[in-house]
Order: C-alpha cells, then sequence, then structure tokens
C-alpha cells in the first residue's frame, strides 16, 4: 500500500522518479478545493541526457471516455525536451488521465501541487506513473484499504478511483467490507470503458454512510488496471492517496536475533557420524571422479557451484538406493546454519548421465552430445537427469526441506535456524525413478533404465558455516 500525506506545511516530497521507454499513463484527479487551498495535478518530464533531445508525446484522455477511440492520425502532442532540460505540464482543471509516450532518457513524475507556489517549491502528493511496472494483471485481486467519511464528509471523504490500461472493457467484481468485517455489498459488477480513466467522488455517502472507518474494497477486473483510493480532509487540507494493497509470498528474510558476527565453518567442526555415502565425505572440496575408465580422473577439486569456487565447504556421493547424510556436532552454542547448495559443476562438463541397465546391473555412461539436446532440453546446457534434494536435521527434526535442485541454474542460498541443536544433519533423500526413453538418451532405448547413477550427483555445501549463539 502506497500511502502518503498533503497537508500545506509539509516538506517537499523527495522521492524517486522513474524514468521509462515506452507508454505510461497519469490519472488527473481534476482541481481540488480544501481548506481555501487549490490543487491540481502536474507533471514533470525530465530530459537526463545533456546532448540529446528527449522526446514525449502526450495525449490526454477524459474521465469516462474510451481512451482507443481516437481521430485518424491523432497522436497528441510533441513534448521535445532540450538536452538536461524539464518541462511541466499542468492539468488545468482537467479530469482523466494523460497518455505518455516517452523515448528511454526522459523521467516522468506527476503530483498534486497546491496552485500558486513557484515550481521549485511545490509541495505534493505523488501520483503514480502507471507502467507495466505497477499495473494490477487481469484476474488478481486487490484490496483498496482505509475507507472513511466523518462528520458527513466536512471532516473526511472518500473517493474510488480506476484506470483500466486494457484495451476492452473492463468487467471487475468488487466486495465491500466495514471494519469490523461485515459484508456491506458482494460480487457487485462495474464495467469501466477501455483504456478509461474512472473516478467516482464520496463514494460512502452513495451507501448512505455519513460516518465510517476502516473500511475496504476488494477489486478484481478481467483486465489490467490500477484501483486507487483518495482520502479528502476538507477541514484541514490535507489529502491522502493510496494504491491498491496485495497478499502474495515474499521472498524477504527477517535477520534472526541473537545471533553473533561470530563463525565456525562446518568442514572446521567435528564429524559426528555419516553413513549411506559412497566416497566421501570430502571436506574443502568436490573430491574424485573414480568412475573414470580406464584410470580415476580429475583429482581433488575445489567446490565449484555456478561458477563461483569456495574453499570452504562439504560434499560426497550419495549411494545409490540409500539415504547418505553427515551429522556434525554443535553442542548448542550456534545460531544459524547457512551455505550456497547445488550439485557441483565439475562433474557435468564432461559426462551428462549415467545409468544402470536392470537386467545385467552394467553401468552405462552417456555423454552429452556436441549439438546439444532435442525437445525441451535445449535450453539448458548442463543438465542431470532427475532432480537431489536434501535435509537439514537438527536432533532428529526436520528443520529445512529443499525443493529440487539441478546441476545447472541459481543455486539455493539457506539460512536455518539452529539454535539449541547439539547434532546436525546434512542428508540426501532416495533417489526416485527416472522417466523411461526420454529424447536425449540416444541409442538406449532398448535398455530398461531405472535408476539415475550416484556419483553424478555429488552434492556441494558450498561456504557451510555456522554463526554462533549470542
Amino acid at each position: 500500500m502506497n500511502r502518503q500525506k498533503l497537508a500545506f506545511l509539509l516538506l517537499p516530497l523527495l522521492l524517486t522518479t522513474p524514468v521509462f521507454a515506452g507508454t505510461v499513463y497519469v490519472p488527473y484527479s481534476g482541481d481540488v478545493m480544501l481548506g481555501g487551498q487549490h490543487y491540481q495535478t502536474m507533471i514533470w518530464l525530465s530530459n537526463d541526457y545533456p546532448d540529446i533531445l528527449g522526446l514525449a508525446e502526450t495525449y490526454f484522455i477524459p474521465s469516462f471516455q474510451d481512451g482507443t477511440v481516437r481521430a485518424e492520425g491523432d497522436t497528441g502532442v510533441e513534448n521535445w525536451l532540450a538536452p538536461g532540460a524539464t518541462r511541466v505540464i499542468s492539468s488545468a482543471g482537467a479530469r482523466g488521465m494523460l497518455e505518455i509516450e516517452a523515448s528511454s532518457e526522459v523521467y516522468v513524475q506527476a503530483r498534486l501541487v497546491p496552485v500558486g507556489q513557484e515550481i521549485a517549491n511545490a509541495q505534493g502528493v505523488e501520483l503514480p506513473v502507471i507502467s507495466s511496472d505497477n499495473v494490477v494483471p487481469a484476474n488478481t485481486k486487490v484490496q483498496l484499504l482505509g475507507w472513511e467519511r466523518k462528520n458527513d464528509g466536512a471532516d473526511a471523504y472518500s473517493n474510488f478511483g480506476l484506470v483500466n490500461l486494457g484495451h476492452d472493457n473492463a468487467n471487475c467484481l468488487v466486495d465491500i467490507y466495514r471494519g469490523t468485517g461485515e459484508v456491506v455489498l458482494a460480487d457487485v459488477l462495474l464495467t469501466f470503458n477501455p483504456l478509461s480513466h474512472n473516478q467516482f467522488d464520496n463514494v460512502l455517502s452513495l451507501l448512505g454512510e455519513t460516518e465510517a472507518s476502516e473500511w475496504r474494497f476488494g477489486i478484481s477486473c478481467d483486465q489490467p488496471t490500477l484501483p486507487y483510493l483518495s482520502i479528502y480532509y476538507p477541514s484541514t487540507g490535507s489529502i491522502t492517496f493510496i494504491e491498491g494493497a496485495a497478499s502474495g509470498k515474499s521472498e524477504l528474510q527477517r535477520p534472526l536475533t541473537g545471533v553473533s558476527s561470530e563463525f565456525d565453518y562446518i568442514s572446521d567442526l567435528p564429524i559426528e557420524g555419516w553413513g549411506g555415502i559412497e566416497v566421501g565425505p570430502f571436506l574443502d572440496s568436490s573430491g574424485v571422479e573414480f568412475h573414470g575408465v580406464p584410470q580415476p580422473v580429475g583429482g581433488f577439486k575445489p567446490i565449484k557451484i555456478n561458477g563461483v569456487e569456495y574453499a570452504k565447504g562439504v560434499s560426497w556421493y550419495p549411494l545409490w538406493g540409500h539415504t547418505p547424510y553427515m551429522e556434525f556436532r554443535l553442542d548448542g552454542q550456534y545460531a544459524v546454519f547457512t551455505s550456497v547448495v547445488r550439485i557441483d559443476d565439475h562433474f557435468f562438463n564432461h559426462y551428462e548421465w549415467a545409468v544402470v541397465e536392470e537386467s545385467t546391473g552394467r553401468w552405462i555412461r552417456l555423454e552429452r552430445p556436441s549439438d546439444g539436446f532435442r525437445g525441451s532440453e535445449r535450453s539448458n546446457p548442463i543438465r542431470i537427469g532427475a532432480a537431489a534434494n536434501y535435509r537439514i536435521i537438527g536432533d532428529g527434526e526436520v528443520l529445512y526441506q529443499s525443493g529440487e535442485i539441478y546441476a545447472y541454474g541459481e543455486p539455493e542460498v539457506i539460512e536455518i535456524d539452529v539454535r539449541g541443536v547439539d547434532i546436525l544433519r546434512l542428508q540426501l533423500n532416495p533417489d526416485g525413478t527416472e522417466q523411461l526413453n526420454a529424447p536425449h538418451r540416444r541409442g538406449l532405448t532398448r535398455a530398461r533404465l531405472v535408476k539415475r547413477c550416484s556419483w553424478h550427483d555429488m552434492i556441494s555445501f558450498g561456504d557451510a558455516k555456522v554463526f554462533r549463539a549470542r
């Protein structure tokens, strides 16, 4: 939710201004009179290049009108910007939206500002510059939070706006709730013209409300849109502008409390035990490719994940059909375990597959074809046939279960809370059955291939370390 307030004595806003190459839209709220002060929408166009002209073609679309209907050849107004220059466009009392087709050197910013101030000192609340970055995709529900109406609108009233960026009618379902959760209206269908700006003033009065607070509107449209809420406070002369709030998954992580900056590498800690491992574990290296014919190849090499070498870490070959693991003693002294995890790079530069023929138990090595793979595999220059996955276990409790990991793509960067853990286990999960007759298994369609070879699935934990608890 983007929520900012404007009052007479606010300091000028210091806002990051976006730069665009392509088409953007700015909604005009029209002239606003609050507390004896007149406000209007103003747009700044700035050419950041010191030695070339910038171009921003503008076309005004009045509110509620179909912005796709235009006179033939009407592209609007050309705004040429001298090198390093800035141009200001005023709404001049209009309500609607401005279409801006900007070249890549042009920055765009919009604000609702008090009229009569010098431009350089103009205060204001930022208005959205709508682009593909902030538009709400079709069939995505957002919430407009914080609706209010006080003292029959003399102290506060709320306006609902929606910009339809689609070039067809937008059919929107709207749910309205009181702050207590009571449903006021459900599944109300509203239809908006193609490419249009639509604003409805003092909406809660239309619902017969004279006093209301913390209402919310849930909105979902079948076109890309930008719903918004503006709250005017006539008695104080301030304005709040609110864009839709969405829910979803965040990849950000909050810092763990009670963590010291002091750490130890896992490979330097006592190994409590290990099992189900064909060869290894290897500390601070990626081991050897011991199945080479006629003799071993490779030798001990630094752990290498996605082209990055790590001086410290652990790695090992799993044993086919088993659940290999390594255990390290922490004795409850540490707070967090971190590592970069993936199948090691080295073992996929030469051989792509190793499989077992079920009838004979014979090992078969498959070399990656020089012309790459066929079908969907072609986009993966380094590919293993099935995924590996692993668990981080502390004193018998699963602390983390990975998804599928391969020998290509980005590695996993993990940060696991291990406070109070005495024994930390790094464990690979059992192999799964291969898909038969995959298109890139050339010349082996007669063999029934059921398991992938363990020794080409070496997992490496690069830069694996544990941070001490405070």
